[in-house]
């Protein structure tokens, strides 16, 4: 398979395969030719298998990666891939891939797979009504009780759960719409967005005593907004909890040609060893850092399905940073479309 250069979401067109990928895909050139290999993906493809794949070939190296796709039927398949950086006859850069069956894919319950995805989905969606019914009492409760220290504790208690509740179900929307590719990916003012999810969380830092800082920039960023606030406001939060004192800063950094978002505390740090593990699979742990997985494992998929880069990194002198790198707005091609920062 040959396809153009754009790797950022719906992915490269394709521009010729060969007889061989037609017999395993059951797409003929006809079929295939003018469209992207996201027609081979379905429920079960997992967008974790290409963490690093786009990095990898933007570097101009050959990237590998193992992945459950999906014939024109939509028997579902497990295959190798291994792409190349292209330079085609008229100059242009594009790339070719290979692929390749590499054992019988189980038999994948797709009806199943679907019921759940929309389970998920239904259930989030329907439990908004009676948390907002709950919040809604909560807050008559609150002018009813006033300053009676009888109540205060208990009701801010509440408040807090169903805050959190409610976040946890619009989180799983979110999550829904990245999984069937529903996502509204376009030009992003990064400032006000920083500045939007900083606001949310500067409360809880002053009453930690910690300084949040944010770094003004400029830049315009292709992404989208929701669902790149949604991750930031994760690992914002993370920050701010697992920092006893200090500051949290949330800036910018050029990285060849794309941005990286850098959220940096003063904190205890990350242990070498878990720092392969951190921002891949759910993983609750017992230790001080206990309890964020969850917030990370949903950036990680919310990122795979953008086409951004999650990473984990200590900070020299301690603390941790977590960082997302991601491509700048380029318009019609005309390049960023601002600055970094001032």
């Amino acid at each position: 398979m040959v396809t153009d250069a754009m790797l950022d979401p719906p992915g490269p067109t394709i521009l010729y395969v060969n007889p061989a990928f037609s017999r395993l895909t059951g797409f003929g050139a006809d079929d295939a030719v003018g469209r992207t290999p996201v027609i081979l993906k379905g429920p079960g493809t997992d967008p974790r298998a290409f963490a690093g794949f786009k990095d990898t070939l933007r570097a101009g190296r050959p990237a590998r990666a193992t992945v459950l796709n999906y014939r024109r039927g939509g028997e579902p398949y497990l295959c190798e891939i291994i792409a190349a950086p292209l330079t085609h006859p008229d100059g242009s850069r594009g790339y070719i891939a290979v692929e390749r069956e590499v054992q019988a894919a189980p038999a994948v319950p797709l009806a199943d797979l679907r019921f759940r995805e929309w389970l998920l989905a239904a259930s989030a969606h329907d439990l908004q009504q009676p948390l907002n019914a709950l919040t809604l009492l909560t807050g008559v409760l609150d002018l009813r009780a006033g300053d009676d220290p009888r109540f205060r504790e208990p009701l801010d208690g509440m408040q807090a759960a169903l805050a959190s509740a409610r976040d946890l179900c619009a989180t799983f929307l979110d999550l829904g719409r990245a999984s069937t590719g529903r996502m509204d990916v376009a030009a992003v003012a990064l400032g006000p967005l920083l500045l939007r999810v900083a606001e949310r969380h500067r409360l809880a830092a002053a009453a930690k005593g910690l300084v949040l800082a944010v770094v003004p920039v400029r830049a315009v960023v292709r992404s989208d907004p929701r669902l790149l606030e949604r991750i930031l406001d994760n690992l914002l939060s993370n920050a701010v909890r697992f920092t006893p004192a200090g500051r949290v800063l949330l800036g910018c950094r050029r990285r060849v040609g794309r941005l990286r978002i850098d959220v940096l505390d003063t904190g205890p740090g990350i242990d070498p060893a878990s720092l392969p593990h951190l921002v891949a699979d759910y993983r609750h742990g017992t230790g001080p850092e206990s309890g964020q997985g969850l917030g990370l494992a949903i950036s990680r998929r919310l990122c795979d399905a953008l086409g951004h880069r999650l990473e984990a990194g200590r900070v020299p002198g301690g603390g941790a940073r977590f960082s997302v790198t991601l491509d700048f707005w380029t318009g019609d091609g005309q390049g960023a479309t601002a600055p970094v920062a001032p």
